[in-house]
């Protein structure tokens, strides 16, 4: 990955090894990330087979969210329970 250690990633979703601080950013550099996620050290071809592999099956709510984003569907009263489930739509 030839992007600078300095980057700043900022998580797509709040999971349990997320640290949140009110008034802070959920952020950390590249370069920390790297030393702690072992699939960003692969190539990009064994990146790909690796997130290939680890795909799960879509949530039921995949379609909807999908057709929301695509702006093929309205977003109701239910928006927050569409987040509560699982959301795995980015690599499905």
């Amino acid at each position: 990955m030839p992007l600078s250690d300095d980057i700043m990633v900022f998580p797509a979703h709040f999971g349990a090894g997320v640290e949140a601080k009110s008034g802070h950013f959920v952020a950390r550099r590249l370069g920390e990330l790297r030393d702690s996620l072992a699939p960003l050290a692969l190539s990009e071809e064994e990146f790909v087979r690796w997130a290939i592999a680890n795909v799960k099956d879509r949530p039921g709510n995949y379609r909807q969210i999908v057709g929301i984003n695509a702006g093929q569907a309205e977003l109701d009263e239910n928006a927050a329970e569409l987040e509560l489930g699982p959301n795995r739509c980015a690599i499905a």
